[in-house]
């Protein structure tokens, strides 16, 4: 099924008045809880795949994966949820709906995985520099707001780099309102926004109000990391903390959670995660599915 577009009565971020000032601010409003009005990944004629699969319209999960996962994959088929027909992955209800990868791998076996995750509808993001470096066809490109504002400005839109179908936007939280208007100018479908954890909360209620102001409808996925010593519990608590209240506000569309954990643990404590999300019934629908 082609969901194009979530649609929602406001955002829970609106416009209103200051009484001792004249000029327009952007305020929370605390009593809405309507999901952002996004546009999901759409079909093309010329695609190889189908892209619709990189997002699910009640809330995304991606899961960071190794290149050394991928030489033995059917545990790693498991591990994202996806059912087993003769070895081949299927995705269910209840599996991640995208991978990402800091690089691109370069072994048979691995590039046949890969190949299968993306036959079954899972979508794999890879950094726009590993992609020059390394072809992925029917990857999305993953580009800091950084990279594509300086491409744009230079040649006026973006390439795509190493076989890439799509374009994904990284930000970082501390981009200014200026740079958040390139938004606008690329076809991302979708962002990871992973600030500062200690300045988290802050930078992306700020990033969603230049999101607003811009009338953006790119989804927005939380793109949480921790250090390589971060144990289970300090993973669920933490995220739970970061984003949490974001998720309640109806701001993100997704999570993704890169941790020294088990792929397993990173889907469902993200499944999980969403959970705080429960401004429909679809939402509540996936996770008993899922358990």
């Amino acid at each position: 099924m082609n969901f194009k577009r979530l649609k929602g009565k406001k955002s829970s971020l609106v416009l209103s008045k200051h009484a001792t000032e004249s000029s327009t601010v952007l305020c929370r409003d605390f009593k809405a809880f309507a999901r952002r009005e996004v546009i999901l990944p759409e079909q093309r004629e010329s695609d190889a795949v189908d892209f619709r699969g990189l997002l699910h319209r009640d809330g995304s999960v991606l899961t960071a994966v190794t290149t050394e996962q991928l030489e033995n994959p059917e545990p790693l088929y498991v591990e994202l949820g996806c059912k087993l027909a003769v070895g081949m992955p299927f995705k269910d209800i209840a599996t991640s709906d995208s991978i990402l990868l800091k690089e691109v791998p370069t072994s048979a076996a691995a590039t046949t995985a890969l190949r299968r995750l993306q036959e079954s509808n899972v979508g794999v993001l890879v950094p726009k520099v590993e992609l020059e470096k390394a072809e992925l066809k029917n990857s999305v490109a993953i580009y800091t707001l950084a990279e594509a504002k300086a491409e744009i400005d230079a040649s006026g839109s973006l390439q795509l780099p190493g076989g890439a179908g799509r374009i994904a936007l990284s930000l970082d939280g501390t981009e200014s309102a200026e740079d958040v208007e390139y938004v606008t100018k690329t076809e991302a479908v979708m962002i990871l926004l992973n600030p500062e954890r200690t300045q988290r909360l802050q930078a992306s209620r700020r990033i969603f109000e230049e999101l607003l102001k811009n009338k953006s409808e790119v989804p927005v996925i939380h793109h949480i990391t921790f250090p390589a010593d971060a144990d289970k519990d300090t993973v669920v608590m933490e995220s739970g903390s970061m984003v949490g209240g974001l998720l309640v506000d109806a701001l993100g569309e997704g999570v993704c959670i890169d941790a020294p954990l088990t792929t397993n643990e990173l889907r469902t404590i993200s499944f999980g995660l969403l959970q705080v999300r429960i401004t429909s019934d679809r939402y509540v629908l996936r996770w008993k599915v899922f358990t």
